[in-house]
């Protein structure tokens, strides 16, 4: 009886601790997080916030970027003399209150200045840029205002020893950068908003006098999801590159600043979409071939005898810069996500003239000779496929003509040749070459 009751005690105690950890989970990460008081600097700057803000608050942590600390310390004006910052919440009658707090060193003690407010979540991003070229950098805030789906971008000043908002503006991503190349930033925003089915793109400016939207241009507003802008070149000049989601596919909008105009290249405005630039797969846009500028991959499909669906077909996937505003095929490669690796195709083989068959389950790739007057595939050019280390090294495994390439983590990259082509240039060490790892 006694062990019964035991056992009971036991399970009761468990699912107790259970419900407690569920509510805990739930919550505010940042009401979860309770570290330590700090020590030194830090810690006279805190209780120069608990002084102002009292009781009743909660430090937030912000969700990206280089700062990721609730408390924020930089000599925004470069007197040598740090400034502080604080990030924290408050709730009145269930709503939910951000703040940034301005906080100075004034004859040695921390004191809070003022501070700024919104209703809001959470932090998401903070920068620091000196946006009008006076020696003082402005704080830029990415706030979540009711989680990541709707957000807003605030820009703060310091003047005069006070803290005062400049501009607050909805946001899917933003960017602070030198996109018109005046040697002074401005602030890019990019928002799509899904209720009004609209996406823009927006260049602020900042002077003494004030906040300016300098332009704006559309985007393709048929998307769902926007990555986060990039600064980069297209036609040899800055340029923002923001992928898209569109459908099971992706496109990659590409905007510059030209004559005080804001537009992007591949967008139609009579179709109100960036078709240019769309791929039948989630493939993002990057320096493909490092050279410091972002690539496009454009894809291109390879000829089947099969009907096959977009997702069962293979592509020449072309990483494309952007020149005199059209694509422009720099690389030429077949990718294989699944098992790691790309090949780099020489220019003599084209989505014209070979054709794939992928075996998933043994990670075969076959790459053949391609007939496109009789719609057919030809003699097989070479084949690729991945093994384990021990199979590979086993005096046992057939190797059956094929070649070790390359390993990684426990796996061997195999090639073989198809020495019986006609007409086949390529050799084991074309294929050395030819085969890459993503990494």
């Amino acid at each position: 009886m006694k062990c019964k009751r035991l056992a009971a005690l036991i399970l009761c105690l468990v699912l107790a601790f259970s419900l407690t950890s569920c509510r805990s989970m739930s919550s505010d990460i940042s009401a979860l997080l309770t570290p330590p008081d700090p020590a030194g600097e830090m810690g006279l700057i805190k209780k120069a916030l608990g002084a102002y803000a009292k009781t009743g608050f909660t430090l937030k942590y912000p969700e990206t970027g280089k700062y990721q600390s609730p408390f924020i310390v930089q000599d925004i004006d470069s007197d040598l003399i740090n400034e502080a910052f604080a990030f924290y919440s408050t709730t009145t009658d269930n709503v939910i209150t951000q703040h940034i707090a301005y906080i100075r060193n004034v004859d040695g003690k921390w004191v809070t200045v003022n501070d700024n407010s919104l209703t809001a979540t959470g932090v998401e991003q903070i920068l620091f840029s000196d946006m009008d070229n006076d020696g003082t950098s402005e704080i830029i805030v990415g706030w979540n205002v009711f989680g990541t789906a709707d957000r807003q971008v605030a820009i703060y000043s310091v003047s005069d020893g006070t803290l005062t908002q400049r501009l607050l503006e909805k946001y899917s991503g933003f960017l602070i950068c030198d996109l018109d190349g005046n040697s002074k930033n401005e602030l890019f925003i990019n928002y799509h908003n899904i209720a009004e089915k609209t996406a823009t793109a927006k260049l602020f400016s900042l002077t003494e006098q004030g906040v300016t939207e300098i332009a704006n241009c559309p985007l393709d507003a048929s998307v769902t999801q926007h990555s986060l802008p990039q600064i980069s070149k297209a036609n040899n000049q800055s340029a923002i590159f923001i992928d898209a989601q569109k459908g099971t596919g992706m496109l990659t909008e590409v905007i510059v600043f030209n004559d005080s105009t804001l537009s992007s290249i591949f967008y139609d405005p009579l179709t109100k979409e960036t078709a240019a630039t769309y791929r039948n797969s989630s493939i993002t846009s990057r320096d493909f071939d490092s050279d410091g500028s972002i690539d496009i991959p454009v894809m291109k499909v390879l000829p089947t005898a099969e009907q096959l669906t977009d997702s069962e077909r293979a592509y020449i996937t072309e990483w494309s810069s952007v020149e005199s505003s059209a694509l422009v095929a720099k690389v030429r490669t077949i990718m294989n996500y699944t098992d790691g690796y790309y090949l780099l195709l020489p220019d003599y083989l084209s989505e014209e003239n070979i054709t794939l068959t992928r075996k998933i389950s043994s990670r075969l790739r076959i790459i053949y000779l391609w007939d496109k007057q009789d719609n057919m595939a030809l003699n097989e050019i070479f084949r690729v496929q991945l093994v384990s280390e021990t199979e590979w090294d086993s005096p046992d495994y057939d190797r059956a003509g094929f070649t070790e390439i390359t390993r990684q983590d426990g796996t061997v990259y195999t090639a073989s040749i198809n020495i019986n082509t006609e007409y086949n240039p390529i050799t084991d060490e074309h294929l050395k070459q030819m085969l890459k790892l993503i990494g």
